[in-house]
């Protein structure tokens, strides 16, 4: 959503009843991915992110919560999810 912070675009994919909302994980940097999985899940809606094909990437949004990640390496990354501390 062009124009827009994570978190209006995810308010606006709240107020029209949307499930699921895909940031690009650009968008995702720090502890926005936290915060912005944290207020999707009080909402009741999914967050899924793209491209990812980074092995740190991939455990820090898993620890952060995130319910998808589109990946070029699927394998890598659950490599890198199964390698991460319970």
């Amino acid at each position: 959503m062009l124009g827009f912070t994570p978190v209006d675009a995810l308010a606006l994919c709240h107020s029209h009843g949307h499930g699921s909302f895909h940031p690009f994980v650009g968008l995702l940097a720090g502890e926005t991915a936290a915060q912005i999985v944290g207020r999707a899940h009080e909402l009741g809606v999914r967050v899924n992110t793209w491209t990812v094909n980074d092995d740190d990437e991939v455990r820090r949004l898993a620890a952060a919560g995130i319910d998808g990640i589109v990946t070029d390496v699927p394998d890598a990354a659950i490599r890198a999810l199964r390698a991460s501390p319970a």
